[in-house]
């Protein structure tokens, strides 16, 4: 009696079935793939700036070159370069003999028609002398000590004095060199507060004002400040506004280029590394990290992205501070793709 086709195929298949899922005979199983490696970082609070940013340089609050009012040999240098002056403090000497001698000149004068008034005094109360000879004889006092103060400020423009306290730079005058009149010697710093010049675009000057607070960034230093004066015009040329910031003194040397923030505004905020970040169109998301029963598990979540700042990129909505997100392996992931994730230091809050 022949089985019918039917019976042998229903035995067949079932046959295939009952093995589907058991060890083959060299115990083998049925293969499944591995969880895709990713790296995650955690999305972190961070206070972001509305900032307007321009390069400026560094200057001493007051700082100015110092030459001599007169031309004449140098007799004597008293400076050094560094070294710190008080008012006053004199810097270098031209020959002032000439002018020693005149001021010595208007001094015996003035001592002599000093001597002429208090001999006549008495005599004109004493009716002795007439009044006028008196008044002659004051007025030629007068005149004395007038010849006596140019002959003083002569000899004061032969002598180059520090105008406040402050620091001294290099000088290339020595002993017996010409100098001339106005010609540079040195220059003079105060120490104290140091400024920071600098200027912004004509469209930003509106939001310049005395008092913001100011961050000078230089080879990786960062050092708060302020604004403390603003120019009242734009210049016609740039099409800039003139800003100065305050430092705290010593803080860098005067001439240095540095980068400058003024901070118009701030705000805590989520912030992702920027490689977080999947830009789809007009939508952008970023992939997340779910645990699952069955292990870790990518996402997409839709956000919206804000302002970018030093390798980090805002998250204005659609993730909360905490929340693992992929950094590396994005290009691997689909919806619910297992993971594994190596997770790194958060996105960077301050």
């Amino acid at each position: 009696m022949h089985q019918s086709p039917h019976v042998v195929v229903v035995v067949f298949l079932g046959l295939v079935l009952a093995g589907c899922g058991k060890p083959s005979s060299t115990g083998l199983v049925a293969a499944v793939a591995p969880p895709t490696p990713v790296v995650v970082a955690a999305a972190a609070s961070a206070t972001l700036a509305e900032q307007v940013t321009a390069i400026g340089t560094v200057q001493a609050w007051d700082e100015v070159a110092l030459s001599p009012r007169d031309s004449g040999p140098v007799t004597a240098v008293h400076l050094v370069a560094g070294m710190r002056v008080a008012a006053g403090a004199i810097l270098v000497e031209l020959d002032h003999a000439s002018q020693d001698a005149a001021l010595a000149e208007a001094a015996a004068a003035v001592a002599q028609a000093d001597l002429d008034v208090r001999r006549l005094a008495p005599l004109v109360e004493r009716g002795v002398a007439e009044a006028g000879v008196l008044d002659q004889a004051r007025t030629a006092l007068a005149a004395a000590v007038a010849r006596q103060a140019l002959s003083q400020a002569r000899r004061n423009d032969r002598i180059l004095r520090a105008p406040f306290d402050g620091r001294v730079g290099l000088t290339a005058v020595a002993t017996g060199a010409w100098l001339g009149a106005g010609q540079a010697v040195t220059t003079i710093q105060a120490e104290g507060p140091m400024r920071v010049v600098f200027a912004v675009p004509e469209a930003q000057a509106a939001a310049i004002a005395v008092g913001q607070a100011v961050r000078v960034v230089v080879t990786g230093r960062i050092i708060a400040g302020a604004v403390s004066a603003v120019d009242t015009r734009i210049d016609q040329g740039t099409r800039q506004l003139g800003v100065f910031a305050r430092i705290p003194a010593g803080s860098l040397p005067a001439g240095t280029a540095v980068r400058v923030e003024v901070v118009l505004s701030e705000r805590l905020s989520v912030v992702v590394p920027e490689e977080a970040l999947e830009l789809r169109g007009t939508t952008a998301q970023v992939w997340t990290v779910a645990e699952t029963a069955t292990g870790a598990v990518a996402r997409p979540v839709k956000v919206v992205p804000g302002q970018r700042q030093q390798g980090r990129i805002e998250i204005s909505s659609g993730l909360s501070a905490g929340t693992p997100v992929v950094i590396r392996g994005l290009q691997f992931l689909r919806p619910n793709t297992a993971v594994s994730a190596t997770t790194v230091l958060p996105a960077g809050g301050r």
